[in-house]
Formats: C-alpha cells, structure tokens, sequence
C-alpha cells in the first residue's frame, strides 16, 4: 500500500513519473474516488507550501537579503524565545520567566507550541528548533494522507482498510486520545528532552507514521549509537518499539510482532521489534492537570513533566533494559 501512496504523492506534486510509475497512477485512480484524490491533493499543497516557507524564513539569515516574506514566525499563538546566559527562556503574560532546557524548547511541538526567536537565539538553533517544528506538522499532514489513502484503497485487504476507517473516524486531538496514544506522546516528549538533556544515554527517537504503526506495530523508533552487543561499537542499531500500559495485553501483541516479523520482516527499516509494557496508571490524570490552564498560559513542557524523577527514571531504564535483555537473550 505504501508504494501505491507514494506513487500517488509523486502524481500529485506534479513530478516527472517513469512510464511504470504512470500506469500505477492510472489504475490506483480507478480504485480511489475523486473526493480522496482531492483531499490528498490539497494536503500535499499545504506541505509544499510549508516547505517552500521554511526556504523562504531562511533568508533572514542571508547577508544580502534585507526581507523575507516567510510567515512561520506569525503563526496564532507563537511564542518568542530568548537566549539568557546560555540558558532558553519564555516569558508568562505577567512577565515571569520560564527557563527551558534544549530538550524542552525541542519536545514543545508534540504539544502544539510553536516557537519565534529573539535575535539572541544563535542562528543553529534557531535553523534546528523551526525545522523541527515544520517537520512535525507535514508529518502530521502526512499522517492524515495515509489515513485518507488506506480507507478507500481496494488494493489493500478489508481489515487494513477498516484500520484506516476507524482512525479517520475517530479524528483524535490531545483532548480526546485515549489514555495508551496519549502515553505514547508523553514517553516520545519525554525521550526527546533526553536525547538533547542526558547525551550520555547516546540515543536518538524517531518518529513513524502511521504505516508503520497500522502495518508493522511500531509506535516509535529508538536507535542506539553505542550499542556493543554483535555489532562494532559505535554503529547505530535501531529497535521499533511497540508500546503498551496494559500487562494483560502483553500476549496477544507479542504475538501480533511475531506475526509482522515472520510476514513482513524484508520490509521493515529496523534491526528489531519489541514490546514494552509499563503500567502508568496517571497518564489522564497528568494530562487534565496540565491542560486544565487556558490554553495560552499552558506550560510547553508538557505533560510529562508534571511526572515524580523516579517515573521518568522507570521509563527511560525499562526501555534500554528491555532492549539489552532482548539481546542478551538473542547472543
């Protein structure tokens, strides 16, 4: 399905398309209807566009240009970060101010912050920080693409369109994930402030889209750089991560890895697929806490940070411990 998509993506970006890639075209657009078509095709514009702007903001920092027509630092409820003695700070509305750690200032986007700079905000940081933001909403824009594909696409088998179908419907925003996505995003948020705050954890998150997840069941990807077990140290080695609360339904998703792995192990981009299990039981709770501020007097941090050291320390130590017990397992 993957590929039809992205054939698809190529068509509707106006890409040159090789003559095998334009007979795809052709039959995916007999078994896709026109309103889909539309809305993807529109989706894709807002990524070009955001793309095209991201180029555009660039320019302030070009010698010879005076002016740029970018508007990614105007966007509803911006916020203007500053640098002060080499440390991130935002200021409340009554002109307090909040210092944020790198890992902080980077996880702000999970939750719909989006950030502007003061001049004294280095121009890496500046380039890394937007960067990071626009790539954030285009996987979003991405995500949704996916979900508009997969629910029509009569390529594909009924239960995966059905997967699709149900995620469509759902339509979820942080106020209405259920209790296990919404861990998910606060364990990523908290992974991110990690690998940028405790570099000697040597990690690195990434995301996937919902492919991935639907398809192969990984929520997240972990990749450690230094990990020694049968390979040379200091080459990267990357674990998809499938994620749950409940113990009880520890079985039934092993089983549903085994499956992917036996059916579909060619085409995943991971050295292995593992689940972990960690029974947070205040994840609402942490979440209404948090959101419970007006939405622009919300703390960027996030929800995860209104979570005690030892659950952070829990989490970050049963995923690298599950991962080196896996492996111990496996030598």
């Amino acid at each position: 399905m993957k590929e039809r998509f992205e054939t698809t993506l190529k068509a509707v970006a106006k890409e040159t398309l090789t003559e095998d890639e334009q007979n795809a075209v052709g039959m995916i657009e007999r078994f896709v209807d026109t309103e889909t078509m539309d809305h993807i095709r529109q989706l894709q514009f807002e990524k070009l566009d955001l793309v095209a702007q991201l180029k555009e903001w660039r320019k302030k920092f070009w010698d010879d240009v005076d002016s740029h027509e970018s508007t990614l630092e105007d966007r509803p409820g911006t916020k203007t970060l500053y640098l002060h003695n080499g440390e991130y700070q935002i200021f409340t509305s009554g002109g307090e101010p909040i210092t944020l750690s790198k890992g902080e200032v980077m996880s702000a986007s999970e939750w719909g912050f989006w950030w502007k700079f003061d001049d004294s905000v280095p121009k890496e940081d500046q380039i890394a920080i937007m960067s990071k933001q626009v790539r954030n909403v285009i996987a979003g824009e991405y995500d949704r693409q996916l979900i508009e594909y997969g629910s029509v696409d009569t390529l594909s088998d009924e239960y995966k369109r059905e997967t699709y179908k149900a995620i469509k419907e759902k339509n979820l925003t942080l106020e209405t994930m259920p209790s296990g996505i919404l861990a998910e995003k606060m364990i990523t948020s908290l992974l991110i402030k990690q690998m940028h705050d405790n570099p000697s954890l040597s990690f690195r998150i990434k995301s996937v889209d919902v492919y991935e997840d639907v398809e192969h069941k990984i929520d997240f990807i972990l990749e450690l750089k230094d990990y020694a077990r049968g390979v040379k140290v200091g080459e990267p080695h990357s674990f998809g991560i499938q994620f749950t609360l409940n113990p009880s339904a520890t079985a039934k998703k092993e089983q549903q890895i085994d499956r992917v792995k036996r059916t579909a192990g060619h085409e995943i981009a991971v050295d292995d697929i593992m689940l972990i299990t960690i029974p947070l039981n205040d994840v609402k709770e942490k979440y209404e806490l948090w959101s419970a501020t007006k939405k622009s007097k919300r703390d960027p941090r996030g929800p995860d940070n209104l979570w005690s050291e030892e659950t952070k320390r829990t989490i970050i130590e049963g995923l690298l411990q599950r991962i080196d017990t896996a492996h111990q397992a496996g030598v």
